[in-house]
């Protein structure tokens, strides 16, 4: 089991956990093998998991034009494939609110503490 829910997990976490440490361990037995992991918690991961990893990094948050470029991105790439729709009389309109509001996510994301 896992050492960082305090008994409070849900089996199924348990079992997922379970299962990648179980393969974690098997990799081990082979040399060249680069498991790269991310997370935004984390405050939630598992200490046998800790204890398994050779090297941890931090990297920080991107800077403010980067996350406006990441949403602008990913508004851009709903539009594409259908999911959100604009309309040609929405188009200009659209570009300077959609500017707007991703420089204002952008900044709020700036401020929040994960």
């Amino acid at each position: 089991g896992g050492g960082g829910g305090g008994g409070s997990e849900p089996s199924d976490a348990v079992r997922a956990v379970n299962s990648v440490l179980t393969s974690l361990d098997s990799i081990r037995a082979y040399r060249n093998v680069l498991v790269l992991t991310t997370t935004n918690i984390t405050g939630s991961i598992d200490a046998a998991f800790i204890d398994r990893v050779d090297l941890k990094q931090y990297v920080g948050y991107p800077c403010l034009q980067a996350r406006y470029e990441i949403l602008r991105s990913c508004i851009n790439e709903l539009i594409r494939v259908g999911i959100v729709t604009v309309t040609v009389s929405e188009t200009s309109i659209c570009n300077n609110e959609l500017k707007s509001f991703a420089c204002a996510a952008a900044a709020a994301l700036s401020s929040k503490t994960f």
